[in-house]
């Protein structure tokens, strides 16, 4: 089930909701679009040539058009069978949507570069795992949080937010000065809201909410239960509407 369907906690209505929680669930979306800003092209390239090796991935026009219209199992299964052109279009399906997880969840662009290699690395360095039944985006996203958690290991007592780049993610201006400046705090508020949440519920959110990722393929990539994920995902919820009421809160004190 996907997290936008009406059966989702993120859609459910209690009643007598408070407006912070409407502002909340509102301005998801535009920060979700705030974060959405993908590596450069000159990064995506460099990328793929450096993953696969061969200079075919990006040049041979006459066989990616081909693999464009393949299914992602097909093609990972390619990628399995030794066929490692297809990790190509593969890339460019998925780099941007994985960098942007691995933005929100390291708050550093510099750092989600990094990691998106690694990841890509990781698919080719464990490709006889992948199973064709396993949907790739599902197997995909279990090797970034790998990924993500050993560079947490490996930077554990830094600080892993750049404020610079929190600001240069604040959305794109709205239809006047006046508007834009109540949207940019809006966004910032839940932004920095989604920042003091632990890391579990932040995480959770960000799969279901920010990735539109299933319960089903989040509860596999969490390896716990779809009502585990679900019951995660209200609760996550519910702190987030109120940690976003508090910084509200100690703005206007």
């Amino acid at each position: 089930m996907k997290s936008g369907d009406s059966t989702s906690p993120l859609r459910r209505s209690p009643y007598n909701r408070p407006r912070s929680h409407e502002v909340v669930t509102e301005n998801c979306a535009r920060l979700d679009a705030a974060n959405s800003n993908a590596p450069s092209d000159a990064v995506t390239t460099e990328t793929i040539r450096s993953i696969i090796n061969v200079r075919e991935a990006i040049t041979a026009t006459r066989r990616i058009p081909v693999l464009a219209s393949h299914s992602d199992s097909d093609l990972m299964r390619q990628v399995r069978d030794g066929e490692l052109d297809s990790l190509a279009i593969l890339f460019e399906r998925h780099h941007r949507s994985l960098f942007a997880y691995l933005q929100r969840m390291t708050g550093s662009r510099a750092a989600s570069e990094d990691l998106v290699q690694e990841v890509f690395f990781r698919i080719l360095k464990y490709r006889a795992t992948y199973f064709a039944g396993n949907p790739f985006s599902t197997w995909m996203y279990q090797i970034a949080r790998n990924a993500y958690l050993d560079w947490i290991k490996k930077r554990k007592g830094e600080t892993w937010l750049d404020e610079q780049d929190r600001a240069a993610s604040i959305a794109a201006p709205g239809p006047g000065p006046e508007h834009n400046a109540r949207r940019a705090q809006e966004v910032d508020l839940l932004r920095r809201a989604l920042d003091r949440l632990p890391a579990e519920k932040r995480e959770v959110l960000i799969l279901a909410r920010f990735q539109n990722l299933s319960y089903d393929q989040i509860a596999t990539i969490l390896s716990c239960e779809v009502n585990t994920v679900k019951v995660r995902v209200f609760r996550a919820m519910k702190e987030l509407t109120a940690e976003y009421q508090q910084i509200a809160q100690e703005r206007r004190v």
